[in-house]
């Protein structure tokens, strides 16, 4: 998979879809201050309302991580 993500990013660099999984990526890994910018890049290249909802959901999370299961190492 990062592979894969890797590509899209040589294909497309503005991609704010591959942005958002990249994030998704770095918050999984614990790269928390890494997935924010790259959450907060999705919102500065695309008007998809879904992506923006998930990449805001996402923000939201790493912001308030009470309110989710994220844990900073």
């Amino acid at each position: 998979m990062i592979m894969n993500l890797l590509a899209g990013f040589k294909m497309r660099p503005k991609s704010a879809q591959a942005y958002y999984y990249r994030g998704v990526v770095n918050k999984t890994t614990g790269k928390l201050d890494a997935a924010v910018e790259d959450y907060n890049k999705v919102l500065n290249l695309t008007d998809d309302e879904t992506l923006l909802s998930k990449a805001k959901y996402e923000l939201g999370a790493l912001k308030n991580p009470r309110s989710s299961n994220i844990k900073r190492c």
